[in-house]
């Protein structure tokens, strides 16, 4: 398991995710609570970029909370 910056990611896929404000909403106070407890999943990209494929929203609600990292 890596520990990234949340710049090192590509979110080339996030305009294919549905919004859903109220799960949104739980999921930013439970990592505010208690930290990420599931990793993202993502692909080696181009040098030091990887691919997000799953944990949009946990990377969207670790931004809105000013975290510079994801697992």
């Amino acid at each position: 398991m890596l520990t990234l910056e949340l710049s090192q990611l590509d979110l080339r896929y996030a305009n294919l995710r549905i919004a859903d404000p109220t799960r949104r909403a739980r999921l930013e106070q439970a990592l505010a609570r208690e930290g990420q407890q599931v990793p993202v999943l993502v692909l080696a990209g181009t040098a030091d970029r990887y691919i997000l494929i799953e944990g949009y929203g946990r990377v969207e609600a670790l931004k809105r909370l000013a975290r510079d990292t994801v697992l």
